[in-house]
């Protein structure tokens, strides 16, 4: 339980303390980027036919094991 604990209060502070570590004009360049990133195109289809592939992976493992 304290290993859990510990992890929980470290990890935290190390991703806040490399986050502060990284320049201003670099944090702006990649944010940039990642919010013209989200204004991509999407592809309902797609992820129909991934949801579907996923569908039918699930069913064929209950299938079997059922």
């Amino acid at each position: 339980m304290l290993g859990y604990l510990d992890d929980l209060v470290i990890v935290p502070l190390g991703i806040l303390r490399v986050v502060r570590l990284i320049p201003p004009e670099v944090m702006e360049e990649h944010r940039e980027a990642a919010t013209g990133a989200t204004e991509r195109p999407v592809s309902r289809l797609a992820t129909g036919v991934i949801i579907g592939v996923w569908i039918g992976c699930a069913a064929s493992l209950v299938s079997v094991f059922m």
